[in-house]
């Protein structure tokens, strides 16, 4: 599916992008793989949201991180509307002894931007993890991403298993408990009575 200006500022700056690595580095392509809100908001669900989370690659070409800057001077916007930070993030939790579980690649959906820049979209799964990793008890925003996911179940105890697989102690899993809560989620199917 091609993206369009219209679709919102993240589609448009990413057009921007597009248009100015065909004019600096003509010969340059590359498949962004893009989580977060960014992701939900190219997907049609509400846009909330000004930056792009990108997971790989990481780290970003230097034609990505030019175009990015001249995105940004152009457009007023900060100069890490669209970053890795998440990727980073992803490494240093699993970094000691756990991978990045495999769902973390996958891709739901391709966007063509032009034909230098395409957008691949995480997977549901993917989106569904890493809004729960994200996510805490009172704070809306990623509870609000993950209903407009509307995961089930499955998607949910998959989820819930990534993150007590970095932190199994009883305050997350009392944090858990309460955003699942907010979601109208079967806390004690999930995650079993304490």
């Amino acid at each position: 599916m091609k993206i369009k200006s219209d679709q919102g500022e993240i589609a448009h700056n990413l057009i921007l992008l597009a248009d100015w690595l065909s004019i600096k580095h003509p010969k340059f392509k590359c498949r962004l793989l893009v989580v977060g809100g960014a992701a939900l908001a190219l997907k049609g669900h509400r846009d909330q949201t000004f930056d792009v989370d990108v997971l790989s690659p990481s780290p970003l070409p230097k034609e990505i991180e030019e175009g990015v800057r001249a995105v940004a001077m152009a457009q007023g916007l900060s100069i890490e509307w669209l970053n890795d930070h998440v990727a980073n993030v992803l490494r240093s939790l699993f970094k000691v002894s756990h991978a990045p579980p495999p769902q973390f690649g996958e891709e739901s959906e391709i966007l063509e931007v032009a034909e230098n820049l395409t957008i691949a979209l995480a997977s549901k799964q993917t989106m569904v993890t890493l809004k729960l990793l994200a996510a805490s008890p009172g704070v809306k925003k990623h509870t609000l991403d993950l209903a407009a996911l509307a995961p089930s179940l499955r998607e949910i105890q998959e989820a819930v298993a990534v993150c007590l697989s970095l932190d199994d102690t009883n305050i997350r899993r009392v944090d858990l408990r309460m955003i699942l809560e907010e979601l109208e989620i079967d806390a004690d199917e999930v995650l079993g009575t304490d």
